[in-house]
């Protein structure tokens, strides 16, 4: 089985959306993940936004994995 660029683009979309979301959650009740920690020294509002800005950008590509586009002849 030949793994393709869509399925690439939505395993990358599903992993943005994953972290997006785990971290959303997490920070709720106080727990950060390491590798963005960073995000809570620039502010909450900037950690919520950054955190939401992944959920959405796994939403589109994984949306746009799923097209078909027509081949051109």
């Amino acid at each position: 089985m030949k793994i393709t660029k869509n399925d690439w683009m939505t395993l990358i979309g599903f992993l943005l959306f994953m972290i997006g979301m785990l971290s959303l959650i997490l920070s709720v009740i106080g727990i950060h993940f390491i590798f963005l920690k960073f995000l809570e020294y620039w502010g909450a509002l900037i950690g919520v936004l950054f955190k939401i800005f992944l959920i959405l950008a796994g939403f589109v590509l994984i949306f746009l994995s799923k097209l078909h586009y027509p081949k051109k002849s």
